[in-house]
């Protein structure tokens, strides 16, 4: 493990082998060696480890809670559910099983199990960041941005050196419009991990927003090149998800400059990428509105865009032939992986969109949508 926090995980690899050799049943050397196969990007391997190590040592909280944290990063809720309930049962005052089983619920939008779930983490770990980090994001989620970014607040003054913290003290802030505020925050969090892709993501999406499309492009690409270090979190079809999320991101962006063919590029990349994700078909939906005789091609794009998209703030659009599609609202992946909590800044509550046009001869049209996101009956309305 020292060797493991050294960034030599060569030395850590052999280490571990020889622990897990001389005491194949050891809950310890088990417990090392996943931390070493996640770091070597083997999710499936450290799964495997701790597996071995819960055969032999089924009372094993700390083991359970591990394993329960792996299958929350390979996307497996249900077995991380288990796992982290019986962690629970063997030792109910380990604050890292309620915490991974709060992102669990955190998940499903079961926001009231999650919020006791974190709160009882803190209480029996005041010091630890990830259950205030969850707290906040279960607060964001209800619709109390000021609160939710409060406690993320906190759980930087814990631990002021973690990357991820700031990557989402900053989207806070940009959710807050305080863009210094989250640019700074985004700028230290490249710095103090320049292997994370997340910074660079949200960076990007930011200067978007701020009318720096260039700027959001060198970001966007960065993003795209250091995605495969987030392997050390996710499994590959976690990473296939995060990829086609950027590549979206980044057409978008090029069409905004006026590349259309390299944004088209880029949607066809994306959904060649993961078929599923939503995000590659509302940006070719988007791109196709300006190629003529390609209306089918738009509104089907759309449609699959539609039908596959999480619950978010953008309303379906009242006309189909429009692609109008507000993808900044819940650009990213739709899916939860350990450190990716992107989707869940999605709040409850009411939004509207107006568009107007007008010109000469008496032109002159527009239209109005009013969503709303509500948790209590999972729903989307419009």
């Amino acid at each position: 493990m020292i060797a493991l926090t050294r960034d030599d995980t060569d030395t850590a690899a052999k280490l571990a082998n020889v622990a897990v050799a001389a005491a194949p049943d050891s809950a310890a050397a088990r417990l090392a060696q996943s931390y070493v196969q996640q770091a070597r990007f083997d999710l499936p391997g450290a799964i495997s480890d701790l597996e071995a190590g819960a055969a032999a040592h089924p009372d094993n909280a700390l083991l359970r809670a591990r394993l329960a944290e792996l299958w929350l990063a390979s996307g497996d809720f249900e077995r991380s559910e288990v796992e982290a309930k019986a962690a629970l049962a063997a030792d109910p005052q380990l604050s890292l099983a309620h915490s991974v089983l709060g992102f669990v619920e955190l998940s499903r939008i079961q926001l009231g199990a999650a919020r006791d779930s974190f709160i009882e983490a803190i209480r029996l770990e005041p010091n630890a960041p990830l259950p205030r980090l969850g707290l906040g994001l279960t607060q964001i989620r209800d619709g109390d941005l000021q609160t939710g970014r409060a406690e993320i607040e906190r759980a930087i003054i814990l631990d002021p050196g973690n990357s991820l913290l700031r990557s989402y003290m900053g989207k806070a802030y940009y959710a807050e419009k305080q863009d210094k505020l989250s640019a700074s925050q985004l700028a230290l969090a490249k710095e103090l991990d320049p292997h994370d892709p997340t910074p660079w993501f949200y960076d990007a999406i930011r200067r978007q927003t701020v009318n720096d499309p260039i700027g959001a492009v060198g970001d966007l690409e960065q993003s795209v090149d250091l995605n495969d270090d987030r392997a050390v979190y996710r499994s590959r079809l976690l990473l296939d998800q995060d990829l086609a999320a950027r590549s979206a991101s980044l057409g978008r962006v090029y069409r905004t400059l006026g590349f259309e063919e390299l944004g088209l590029r880029e949607g066809w990349k994306s959904v060649a990428t993961d078929p599923a994700d939503y995000s590659g078909h509302r940006l070719l939906a988007d791109s196709y509105s300006i190629v003529p005789r390609h209306e089918i091609a738009r509104v089907n794009e759309l449609l699959q865009s539609q039908l596959l998209q999480p619950l978010n703030t953008t309303a379906v659009q009242p006309q189909l032939g429009e692609a109008n599609l507000f993808i900044l609202d819940s650009s990213g992946p739709s899916s939860m992986g350990f450190n990716e909590f992107n989707p869940l800044f999605a709040s409850n509550g009411l939004y509207g969109q107006v568009s107007a046009v007008a010109g000469g001869n008496s032109t002159q049209g527009g239209d109005a949508v009013l969503g709303k996101l509500c948790t209590a009956c999972c729903t989307e309305s419009n």
